[in-house]
């Protein structure tokens, strides 16, 4: 019966963690690491997922315990693609504000080993790097690329914010028609729709009210933590313009 729990727990971790449910996921597998798996391959399997699981939540002490173990594991040589994920992901954790070059050279080296399918993760976390450190034309470029068109848009629509020009409206329609929401996407929907009516009609009090209800809902689960990061520096941003200093305030505290 215990290798059944572990199987199901590993199962549900996973699609809490494909499904961008993040607190699921991480309260999931923490019950995961605290058992005893004997299996090697089984141990490898959790390690893997949890390291994704810890990156995706910004846990990074945790995430660099386990990412030591994983790497170690006898096992990391048979899964390179999984080894070079988690060193992209290192990588990004220990971004230098002042020394961009670093992350940018670290990167193109972990691209020549990049096989199929990996390059949407590659071009996902370049995208994430240049809006970290503001090449807004590699954000255009990396959000047209990569496979995730609703991530892409938003990333747009907080670009949009910022420069405000026809051309960045323009680059952010054309990545956003024809998106498909899931159900576990609708506050991406409603951010990318509120901020494109923004930009037609200028309306920054119901974006500023939107955003505020988003930051407030008890369920703010969506995306990793840069993601959530992304969505409070909009609800500062807004809440600015109307004037809302108190609120502003309020969220810095919480950080």
């Amino acid at each position: 019966m215990e290798n059944e729990y572990i199987f199901l727990m590993f199962l549900s971790s996973l699609y809490a963690y494909k499904t961008e449910q993040a607190d699921i996921a991480l309260q999931q597998i923490r019950e995961l690491l605290s058992k005893d798996i004997l299996n090697n391959v089984v141990r490898f399997a959790i390690l893997d997922l949890a390291v994704d699981i810890l990156f995706f939540n910004g846990k990074i002490a945790l995430f660099y315990k386990y990412y030591k173990e994983l790497m170690v594991d006898s096992f990391s040589s048979l899964f390179p693609k999984a080894s070079i994920k988690h060193q992209m992901q290192k990588i990004f954790l220990e971004m230098d504000k002042d020394n961009k070059t670093i992350t940018y050279d670290s990167m193109n080296e972990l691209r020549l080993y990049i096989i199929d399918n990996d390059y949407d993760y590659y071009n996902n976390l370049m995208l994430r790097i240049n809006h970290y450190y503001k090449d807004y034309d590699e954000v255009i470029k990396y959000a047209k690329l990569i496979n995730n068109k609703v991530y892409s848009s938003f990333i747009m629509a907080k670009l949009l914010l910022l420069l405000k020009d026809e051309h960045t409206y323009n680059e952010f329609n054309s990545i956003k028609e024809g998106i498909s929401y899931s159900k576990h996407q609708n506050m991406y929907k409603i951010i990318i729709e509120t901020i494109d009516n923004l930009f037609k009609h200028g309306d920054y009090y119901n974006c500023y009210t939107t955003m505020k209800s988003i930051i407030k809902n008890d369920h703010f689960m969506i995306g990793d933590f840069y993601t959530k990061g992304i969505i409070k520096e909009i609800y500062l941003n807004i809440a600015i313009v109307n004037g809302k200093y108190r609120d502003c305030v309020k969220q810095l505290l919480l950080k």
